[in-house]
């Protein structure tokens, strides 16, 4: 089941955050903070599938080694308040094997972010489900400079950050192109997936528009809650000790809204399926006894039904997170 995510934030020097400690996590890796002295190693982390460095053409060698590229940046983002990268989330389609997934990464990466000046270290996560009946959720951690080379200048960076680059057109774009590449990828390795970046609501209403009633039906449902760091770290720890599905009222939110979605899926084909064979039908009898009413109303009641079933309890409110710390996603 492909599903769409894509989030975008900013590792900082507030706080205390070290974007050397922020690497060797979700690489899975030994680095050394030069500032401090502190060795972070996170060599037994499970669950990450692989690591690599994309450069702009014509980058010096040390922007292509990890722990030369981060101790770089943070020789030369030195203010307390400053900003040492950009973090991008994505979700990585199930339907992919795992040579395809990196694949994928890289020829966005290629295409959209490197051309600009970015140097991108992508780590791959590939950890296990919460449940037999979960889906696995592969994805990746992509953290970018800030500001562009300069082999001009004496540390190698340019004068300033490219702002730019923090447009929202600039992500808006970002989230297009990475829907339009994953399809493309989805559609060589012959699966029917699609995703799209659009909210729900514009889904539901770009169907609605197109008299797709069904599909309409079928996207109105709230959006996936935030699993949250605080709940993520709990559900964790609970998989380890051998529980058998979410503790949490968040996990247990979203493990609704991933059934619900699911379930959603499964009348959608159910009813797609007898559309077709009841048009198959009607063009075998007379126009008289033609059927009268078609399968959406009673698809209708059957997804209100699942839906009640899955969302008895209130969902809680999601919790606030922390932009520079590890994503709930690990």
């Amino acid at each position: 089941m492909a599903s769409y995510h894509l989030e975008a934030k900013i590792i900082g020097r507030s706080g205390g955050r070290s974007i050397i400690a922020s690497v060797a996590y979700r690489t899975a890796s030994e680095m050394t903070d030069a500032e401090t002295g502190t060795r972070h190693d996170y060599t037994r982390k499970a669950g990450v599938a692989d690591s690599f460095i994309l450069t702009p053409d014509g980058s010096p060698a040390w922007a292509r080694e990890r722990a030369s590229l981060w101790q770089a940046v943070q020789e030369k983002e030195n203010r307390k308040n400053s900003q040492l990268a950009r973090e991008i989330i994505v979700a990585l389609p199930n339907e992919l094997a795992p040579d395809d997934r990196a694949d994928l990464l890289r020829g966005w990466l290629r295409d959209n972010l490197t051309p600009l000046g970015m140097v991108a270290d992508v780590a791959i996560h590939d950890p296990e489900p919460d449940t037999p009946d979960t889906p696995r959720n592969p994805h990746a951690h992509i953290l970018l400079t800030l500001r562009q080379l300069d082999p001009a200048t004496a540390d190698g960076w340019a004068k300033g950050k490219a702002r730019e680059w923090n447009a929202p057109e600039t992500l808006i774009g970002w989230r297009a192109s990475w829907a339009d590449h994953q399809n493309r990828a989805l559609e060589k390795a012959g699966a029917n997936a699609r995703v799209d970046h659009r909210s729900l609501a514009d889904q539901r209403a770009d169907a609605l528009a197109q008299g797709d009633e069904l599909i309409a039906e079928i996207l109105d449902r709230p959006p996936e809650p935030r699993m949250g760091m605080a709940s993520a770290v709990v559900e964790k720890r609970a998989k380890r000790a051998g529980e058998a599905g979410p503790v949490t009222p968040q996990g247990r939110a979203v493990n609704d809204a991933r059934n619900l979605r699911r379930r959603l899926e499964t009348a959608f084909q159910r009813a797609r399926e007898a559309g077709h064979f009841l048009r198959s039908i009607a063009r075998r009898k007379p126009e008289a006894q033609r059927p009268r009413s078609g399968p959406l109303a009673h698809i209708r009641r059957m997804i209100d039904d699942q839906r009640e079933a899955v969302t008895r309890h209130d969902q809680p409110t999601a919790e606030p997170s922390d932009d520079s710390s590890p994503s709930p996603l690990d």
